[in-house]
């Protein structure tokens, strides 16, 4: 956070925590080596405050007005292959918040090098549909995602893994994305004897998911998930695997 070093004065207004505004710049040099050539390579940024510029040798890259969601910056088109590239951010603060909202780069950043084919980020969802003591129905959805040229034919597989990781249930579909077109692979996995999450047990399971070529996994993913049913209504409040939950404070 660029702020924190700054000298706090009450004219700067307690809407910014008494911290003045400016234009902040960070810089640092990324080494791109030759197998980058044939990769797909990102930078994912969690949270900019604000107005941030994203320069990749001397190069405009992306930019994004807001501060508070994450963006991601495509690098392809700007890197020099096996040497250094020099990446810049540059963002500025603006008298627009109701709360001391940071300055600069607050949150972290990630560098993606995943191949031309891949699972998109953030791009498996996971539902829990039907619930009982018996067996749980859970839907994993995970977008495909395909650079390259032609048609690309993949396998999607997805395990379900408890809490020691055991493996209790999977399914295998073979998928075909064209270049630019996600496609979406859903699948319906039975769960039987689920443990169910709640607030006193908060068990957990993994929803491992990888994509194939050939049987050579090639890019995978992985999201935690609690099985469980959510009830919202005016009469009896929320209800969570058909239990009444107080909230206070809400």
């Amino acid at each position: 956070d660029a702020a924190l070093g700054r000298r706090r004065e009450a004219s700067h207004g307690a809407g910014t925590g008494y911290v003045p505004g400016g234009v902040y710049e960070y810089r640092t040099t990324l080494d791109a080596p030759e197998e980058y050539r044939d990769r797909r390579v990102l930078l994912e940024f969690e949270g900019v405050y604000r107005t941030a510029m994203i320069y990749v040798n001397g190069s405009l890259a992306g930019h994004r007005a807001t501060g508070y969601t994450g963006f991601t910056v495509d690098l392809d088109d700007h890197l020099r292959y096996g040497a250094d590239n020099e990446i810049r951010v540059v963002c500025r603060t603006h008298d627009d918040s109701r709360w001391y909202s940071g300055a600069g780069i607050h949150r972290p950043v990630h560098l993606v090098v995943g191949s031309l084919t891949h699972i998109a980020l953030d791009g498996v969802v996971v539902t829990t549909e039907d619930v009982d003591a018996e067996f749980a129905v859970v839907e994993v959805a995970t977008t495909v995602e395909h650079d390259g040229r032609g048609l690309a034919r993949l396998d999607v597989r997805t395990e379900i893994r408890d809490g020691n990781g055991t493996v209790v249930a999977s399914a295998t579909s073979p998928v075909t994305v064209l270049p630019g077109e996600p496609a979406v692979v859903r699948h319906r996995i039975s769960v039987a004897g689920p443990a169910l999450w709640s607030p006193d047990s908060p068990a957990l399971y993994e929803a491992s998911v990888s994509l194939q070529d050939s049987g050579t996994a090639v890019d995978d993913d992985v999201v935690s998930f609690g099985i469980r049913t959510l009830h919202l209504d005016p009469e009896r409040g929320l209800r969570i695997n058909g239990e009444p939950v107080t909230l206070r404070g809400a």
